[in-house]
C-alpha cells in the first residue's frame, strides 16, 4: 500500500498529532508500506533522512492564502502516486487537493475545529457540550459548515473515543463510516526519571497547553493546603503568567515548579520523576496526556468529561472527579497520604497500557481502516 499522510504538526513539534502521526508512519513502513509525510513546519532545514519515510514540509509562517494554496498543490502532487489519503490535519486542504486526484481519503478527528478556534478567539466560553446546542457568531458558523464539508468527503472517519463518535454522529455522520480506535503509547519501563528540583515529600504533575479550560489554577488552589506537596507544571500557553502570579499569591511559589514547554521524551521523564498526574480539564476528547502518564507508571487523578471514563478506571488505576464538584482537593489528599495506594493504582495504570493500549492493537487497527478503504 502506497499512503500519504497529511498533519499540522510533526516533530520537533510536540502534541497528540506529533506522537500519533511518526509512530503510525513507522510502523506501517516496517510492515512494507510504502508511506510518506505532508507536513506543516516551522522549519525546513530538519533530519528527516533517519525515517523509514519520506517527510515534505511546508512553511507554517508562510502567508496563509499562499500556504493553504501550496499545501493544496502539493497533495495534489503526492497523492497522485498513493492508493490512499490519511488526514491527521490539514483536512480542509487535503480535501479541496484530493478533489484533483480522487484517491480514497481517511480523516483523523479528535475534537471540534470550531469550538477550539472560537475559545482561543475569546469569541466563546462555554463548555463542549453547551457550545454544540448554543447559536454561534456568523465567523464559528462558517467554520462549522467547512467541517460538515470535509468530513462528508472522508470514505470513513477515525476518531479516539466512543464520545467524540457519539457528536460526530450528532453532526450528521453516519454511522458507518465511523471508526473507534483509541490513541495507545509503549510502555515507558526503562525511561531513566528526572527530578524537578522542588524539595516535597510528594510532587504532582501535570503536563498541557496553559489554556483557562485546562485548569490548571484549581490545580495549584488544591495543592496549596497541603503541606509537604508540590506541584510540576509542564508546558506553556497564555495562561502562565497569571497562573504564576497565582502561585505568588497563595504563597507557594516554593512548591511549584513551572518547567515550560518540554520535548515529548523530557516531558515523560519528568512525569516518571513525580508521584501522579493531575488533569482537571473541562473539555477533553481522549487526552493522550493520560496514557503517557499511566506508560511511565503513574496513577492519574483526572477530570470525568469526555473521552476521560474510557480511559480511567475509578479506584483502579485513578480517580475521577466531578468538574462540577469541589472534590479534586480530597482526590488529591488521598493519594497523598496513602503511597501503598498511589504504588497499586500506578501499577495498575501500566498493565492498563500493556492491555488496553498498546501501539500494535492500534496500528492493526489503522492498517485495516486504509486497507478496506483503499479496496473500495
Amino acid at each position: 500500500m502506497k499512503l500519504l499522510i497529511v498533519t499540522g504538526i510533526f516533530p520537533p513539534d510536540i502534541g497528540g498529532p506529533a506522537t500519533y502521526v511518526p509512530t503510525i508512519a513507522h510502523a506501517l513502513a516496517a510492515r512494507g508500506h510504502e508511506v510518506s509525510v505532508l507536513t506543516l513546519s516551522s522549519h525546513l532545514n530538519h533530519e528527516d533522512h533517519v525515517h523509514e519515510y519520506r517527510v515534505f514540509r511546508i512553511e507554517r509562517d508562510l502567508w496563509k492564502p499562499l500556504r493553504w494554496l501550496k499545501a493544496i498543490y502539493m497533495v495534489v502532487k503526492l497523492a497522485r502516486s498513493v492508493d490512499v489519503l490519511f488526514a491527521c490535519g490539514l483536512c480542509l486542504e487535503t480535501v479541496l487537493g484530493n478533489a484533483f486526484v480522487r484517491r480514497p481519503l481517511v480523516i483523523r478527528v479528535v475534537g471540534d475545529l470550531a469550538w477550539e478556534r472560537a475559545r482561543a478567539r475569546a469569541e466563546t466560553d462555554a463548555d463542549f457540550e453547551t457550545f454544540q446546542k448554543t447559536r454561534q457568531s456568523f465567523h464559528t458558523r462558517w467554520i462549522q459548515r467547512l467541517q460538515r464539508f470535509w468530513m462528508r468527503q472522508a470514505d470513513r472517519i477515525v476518531t479516539p473515543s466512543r464520545y467524540l463518535a457519539r457528536w460526530l454522529v450528532s453532526t450528521g455522520i453516519q454511522n458507518d463510516r465511523l471508526i473507534v480506535i483509541h490513541n495507545a503509547v509503549e510502555p515507558q519501563l526503562s525511561l531513566e526519571p528526572v527530578s524537578s528540583g522542588l524539595e516535597t515529600s510528594v510532587t504532582v504533575v501535570t503536563v498541557g497547553r496553559l489554556l483557562s479550560l485546562k485548569r490548571v489554577d484549581g490545580i495549584i488552589r488544591a495543592v496549596a493546603p497541603l503541606r509537604g506537596v508540590g506541584l510540576v507544571v509542564v508546558g506553556d500557553g497564555p495562561e502562565k503568567p497569571s497562573l504564576e502570579r497565582l502561585a505568588r499569591q497563595l504563597g507557594v511559589q516554593d512548591r511549584v515548579c513551572f518547567t515550560g514547554r518540554q520535548g515529548h521524551e523530557e516531558s515523560l521523564r519528568l512525569m516518571k520523576g513525580c508521584d501522579f498526574l493531575v488533569l482537571n480539564s473541562n473539555h477533553e476528547g481522549f487526552p493522550f496526556v493520560l496514557l503517557e502518564a499511566m506508560s511511565v507508571g503513574l496513577p492519574v487523578i483526572a477530570t470525568a468529561v469526555g473521552g476521560v471514563p474510557e480511559i480511567v478506571e475509578h479506584e483502579k488505576n485513578g480517580l475521577l472527579v466531578n468538574p462540577a464538584a469541589d472534590s479534586l482537593i480530597g482526590c488529591l489528599k488521598r493519594l497523598v497520604d496513602f503511597p501503598d495506594l498511589r504504588s497499586s493504582m500506578g501499577q495498575n495504570a501500566l498493565s492498563c497500557i500493556i492491555d488496553r493500549f498498546s501501539p500494535w492493537q492500534a496500528i492493526d487497527a489503522i492498517e485495516e481502516v486504509l486497507q478496506r478503504s483503499r479496496g473500495n
